[in-house]
């Protein structure tokens, strides 16, 4: 017999008024929930941006993003949580259309040219991963750039990689089933992170 959630969070409360089968899937067999468009969409730009990335510096244009997003494409739309999605031809090229709009943002924050790429996810993309028993790794030294930021944009800066300290917390996320994360995790994460505060005088 499945086991019983032992809290019962606001958000998880709003899910059993909505939909109290839904909420038993999720919380008390632990199933999945299939990932919506959102997810799909940003899991289609990260593919495309991460194979640009492995491109030549010289090479990562915007018209080799364009060849790059049509090489993907068969890739998300044969995937069967896009199947799923039961888009008719017209939102299947708005939802190209609007992976092209996130990855041609790209060239407003920083120019791919001009990142120095160390790694993609393929590789290592954080500095430190804290696992689910809380087990603290270091995969890169603080001093060196990790490749977690991805696209992103903080206080003026463009290239926030280089500018940060990566750490990751093992957990599948939204699309392979979400779960609370573990006492253990921020057990070691608080730590963690206060000594960079001292360290850094953040």
């Amino acid at each position: 017999m499945p086991t019983p959630p032992r809290s019962f969070s606001v958000s998880s409360a709003g899910l059993f008024r909505q939909c109290p089968r839904r909420w038993y899937f999720r919380y008390v067999e632990k199933r999945p929930d299939p990932p919506g468009k959102p997810a799909l969409l940003g899991t289609f730009v990260h593919r495309v941006l991460e194979l640009l990335c492995s491109e030549p510096a010289g090479g990562r244009t915007i018209d080799r993003a364009r060849e790059l997003a049509a090489t993907a494409w068969p890739e998300t739309r044969g995937d069967t949580d896009f199947i799923a999605l039961g888009l008719d031809d017209a939102a299947q090229r708005q939802f190209r259309w609007d992976g092209w709009t996130a990855i041609e943002k790209l060239w407003e924050l920083e120019d791919p040219a001009e990142v120095d790429v160390e790694a993609t996810e393929a590789k290592v993309s954080a500095n430190y991963l804290i696992g689910a028993q809380g087990e603290v790794v270091r995969l890169v030294p603080e001093e060196q750039r990790a490749w977690h930021a991805g696209v992103s944009y903080w206080r003026g800066i463009k290239d926030v990689n280089s500018a940060s300290i990566g750490i990751e917390l093992d957990h599948p996320g939204h699309k392979y089933g979400y779960r609370p994360f573990p006492d253990a995790q921020f057990e070691a994460l608080v730590p963690l992170v206060a000594r960079m505060v001292k360290r850094y005088d953040i």
